[in-house]
C-alpha cells in the first residue's frame, strides 16, 4: 500500500502559518500575564516579609491600600493567564499623598 503523497498548496502553507502565529501569541501573552501576576504577588508579600499575609493572619485582612491593589491585580492577572482571550483592565494605583484639590 502506497501512503499518499501531501500536497504543499500555497493555501495550506498560508493556514498553516496563520494557526503557528496564533499559538505563538497565545503563548506569549500567557508568559506576560504570568509575569505580571508574580509580579504583583511580589509586592504584597514585600510589606509582611516574604510570607503571603494570607497565612499570617485570618482573612479578611485590612491591607493598605497599595497593597491591596496589587493583591487585586495579582488576581486579575492569574485569572487572565488562564484565559488570555479576555484581557485586563489597566488601573492606576492608589494614591499615596492626598492630592489637594484646590
Amino acid at each position: 500500500m502506497r501512503i499518499p503523497r501531501l500536497q504543499f498548496t500555497m493555501r495550506r502553507l498560508m493556514v498553516a502559518v496563520a494557526v503557528v502565529g496564533v499559538l505563538l501569541a497565545y503563548r506569549e501573552r500567557w508568559r506576560r500575564y504570568e509575569r505580571m501576576a508574580k509580579y504583583h504577588d511580589g509586592m504584597v508579600w514585600r510589606d509582611y516579609g516574604g510570607m503571603p499575609p494570607r497565612i499570617i493572619f485570618s482573612w479578611p485582612v485590612d491591607y493598605d491600600p497599595v497593597s491591596k491593589f496589587h493583591d487585586l491585580k495579582a488576581q486579575e492577572y492569574r485569572r487572565a493567564a488562564r484565559f488570555p482571550w479576555i484581557g485586563v483592565k489597566l488601573e492606576p494605583p492608589p494614591c499615596l499623598t492626598p492630592v489637594d484639590t484646590r
